[in-house]
């Protein structure tokens, strides 16, 4: 562990100012070396992988082999050890919470194309409606986890290789091109959460008629941005394929596999009575897609959206001053809902604060464990740690959030 001194540095290294660097070549790094790729040149590459090995190993087989390769690792600070000694005792403490998310995965990757197939042969809205819950299901669970952690899922190496290829075909033909989601995602989203001009989910919204920031631009357009945005992401599971192939680098094979299997096979075996219900289902998982996401950082007491202030916490240029301050920013920008019921369901996305200060822990379930800690310790310290009840309840509160950015500026407090 690093001494207080050391743990309040502004650097990249240690307290002698050595800069941790990321190896060129890592063939055996288990997060693979396309996340070495995408993390080496990246200005916040010290908080990539100090929040990526959080809860693991770091004392022991992690710090050797960064010895081995003469690598100076980040610096640490008193919060950022204090949530990874509680995450190491959580993963020692429920090792069946593992094991049920590993039976659960492989649960729905039977279950996808299984129920894919009854849809297809019957058209019934009953195995529609099931279908848009397992694809919802597998996206958070198994596609964003997986995408966080190098492409693992089980952390078994011949399981993961034997998935490998089902999972990328999946991935690029239901979901986001997995490279481009990557950049988005990890390197846009979770490390400049709720910037307007850097995080992805923010900026990438402006074009479409969304306001989700009070330093965003207000238009006329805007005052009616609660009733319209509903709609415009329940047509997400319509765009989406499109997006994909046009924003994202989707190759044409996967575009055509995912239109045969959602609409062509469907009306081909129960006719054109089987479109409405598949443009429900289309639009049902777009709704549910879209609002899990977008309920967990658009809350009006998050630190972005209130009267308070991060310019403490980071440097001249924006950056954070350390790690505990990377910690706090994260906590202040996200909100949790619900319980272990929906984190089982939706991959630990309702637990979004936890996901953002150890996004690539062996299971989502064991943030319904870490949850409690992470409240009691921002009450210590004065941190900021947003929750909602139920997932209805942040649907609410988000539509009370959209109301607010809706109203010109000069009608709110964050004028």
């Amino acid at each position: 562990m690093n001494s207080s001194k050391e743990c309040n540095g502004e650097n990249n290294g240690n307290a002698n100012g050595q800069q941790f660097s990321v190896p060129v070549d890592f063939p055996n790094h288990p997060g693979g070396q396309d996340t070495l790729n995408g993390a080496r040149d990246h200005s916040h590459k010290d908080f990539l992988f100090l929040t990526a090995h959080i809860g693991l190993d770091l004392d022991g087989h992690i710090t050797q082999a960064a010895k081995s390769r003469g690598i100076t690792l980040p610096q640490r600070g008193p919060a950022y050890n204090e949530i990874y000694a509680a995450l190491r005792h959580i993963i020692q403490e429920h090792p069946e919470q593992v094991m049920i998310y590993r039976a659960w995965c492989l649960f729905l990757t039977v279950l996808f194309p299984t129920v894919n197939i009854a849809f297809i042969m019957t058209g019934s809205p009953v195995w529609a409606v099931t279908w848009g819950l397992v694809v919802v299901s597998y996206a958070f669970n198994i596609f964003h986890m997986r995408n966080h952690r190098g492409g693992k899922v089980y952390g078994i190496g011949w399981l993961d290789q034997l998935t490998e290829p089902i999972y990328d075909f999946m991935d690029r033909t239901y979901a986001i091109r997995p490279e481009n989601w990557r950049k988005n995602h990890n390197e846009s989203h979770h490390l400049l959460t709720n910037d307007p001009a850097s995080d992805h989910d923010i900026y990438s919204t402006v074009g479409v008629g969304f306001r989700l920031h009070p330093d965003l631009p207000h238009s006329p357009i805007h005052r009616f941005q609660p009733l319209y945005i509903p709609l415009l992401l329940s047509l997400n599971g319509i765009s989406f394929p499109f997006d994909n192939i046009l924003k994202h680098g989707g190759h044409p094979v996967y575009f055509t596999i995912y239109w045969l299997t959602m609409l062509i096979l469907p009306i081909y075996f129960n006719g054109l009575d089987a479109l409405k219900t598949i443009l429900t289902i289309l639009m049902v998982v777009g709704f549910l897609i879209s609002y899990l996401f977008q309920v967990s950082h658009n809350h009006s007491d998050l630190a972005s959206f209130c009267d308070t202030t991060k310019r403490p916490l980071v440097d001249s240029l924006g950056r954070p001053k350390n790690i505990d301050a990377f910690m706090q920013l994260q906590m202040n920008e996200s909100m949790s809902w619900g319980g272990y019921l929906s984190c089982l369901l939706f991959g630990g996305i309702n637990y979004q604060i936890e996901h953002h200060v150890a996004p690539c822990v062996p299971s989502p379930l064991l943030y319904h464990y870490l949850s409690p800690v992470l409240r009691e310790m921002a009450q210590r310290r004065g941190w900021s740690y947003v929750s909602e009840p139920s997932f209805v309840c942040a649907v609410v509160t988000y539509h009370k959030h959209l109301f607010e950015l809706s109203l010109p500026p000069s009608s709110k407090k964050w004028e």
